[in-house]
């Protein structure tokens, strides 16, 4: 089975739509609180956000191919610290991942590792000097994996519904 990474090519469009709705179909079926719920249309929004983020912040896409089948992609750019971050950070030029799925039934063979490799490394080459991402809270797969890569949980946004 060869894997190719590359670049985000408009033709590409299509199966990206079809990965972004089955990734929120996976975040809702792990939602313990049951509060996610992607809208129709949602697949469609979140991929022309993540295309629309990738042009005008000096990002870049990248996809998994599987032949002509895209199989994973991961999308980001370049951020910026805005006032609030300054005062409270040191300085820093951070790569932000904003999206980043492989399908289900290609995980673990090193896919998702190679896809991430190939961001931060663009990363890198715009002289980034931190990734980062957020991660729902029940992905434990998606934490694990990150653990994995040498990332570090640094935040976490707790919740408590209200009856």
């Amino acid at each position: 089975m060869k894997i190719l990474i590359k670049e985000y090519q408009q033709n590409d469009w299509k199966q990206i739509i079809s990965l972004m709705s089955e990734f929120g179909a996976y975040l809702e079926e792990i939602d313990n609180m049951r509060r996610t719920q992607f809208k129709e249309g949602g697949a469609k929004y979140f991929t022309e956000k993540m295309l629309k983020e990738a042009r005008e912040r000096n990002g870049k896409i990248y996809v998994a191919h599987i032949r002509d089948k895209v199989i994973g992609f991961i999308g980001g750019y370049i951020g910026s610290q805005n006032k609030e971050n300054r005062m409270e950070e040191i300085q820093t030029k951070p790569g932000i991942i904003n999206e980043f799925y492989v399908a289900k039934q290609y995980r673990s063979k090193g896919i998702g590792k190679r896809l991430l490799t190939k961001l931060e490394n663009y990363f890198k080459s715009q002289t980034c000097d931190i990734v980062r991402l957020v991660v729902f809270a029940p992905n434990r797969l998606a934490r694990q994996f990150y653990a994995l890569q040498g990332y570090k949980e640094r935040s976490f946004i707790i919740m408590k519904p209200l009856k």
